[in-house]
């Protein structure tokens, strides 16, 4: 069996797309993984949008609101089934409590829903 090391400089330069209908989260979710060192980050609010961005761009991460009132996660993800044929979608599902205050202590809460997407939290640094 082979096993094949990803770069740390190869994990940041990934192509990472936000999907979600709340403006703050997707902000919130940006300066996250641009403090984290990601460098291809695009995001849309716009989840009918995700199926030609993803089509256009192959993304290697898509961080994916599951609970938005146009289209939610689940409706995105079978459209996104037609373009990954295969099977694999690159899709991370993310819920934001809307009872939570955005504040300082909010981006050390969503480290802990995905550890392996942000380096400094498994000491990668």
């Amino acid at each position: 069996m082979t096993i094949h090391v990803i770069s740390l400089s190869t994990i940041l330069q990934s192509k990472v797309l936000i999907v979600d209908d709340q403006e703050a989260n997707v902000i919130l979710l940006e300066q996250i993984l641009l403090r984290e060192g990601y460098q291809a980050i695009t995001s849309t609010m716009k989840p009918r949008d995700v199926y030609e961005l993803h089509k256009k761009n192959s993304y290697d991460l898509i961080l994916l609101d599951l609970q938005m009132p146009e289209m939610d996660g689940f409706e995105v993800m079978e459209e996104l089934k037609q373009i990954e044929k295969d099977g694999y979608l690159p899709v991370l599902g993310v819920l934001i409590p809307f009872n939570v205050e955005l504040d300082a202590n909010l981006s050390s809460k969503l480290i802990y829903f995905f550890p392996k997407l942000l380096p400094s939290s498994v000491g990668l640094n």
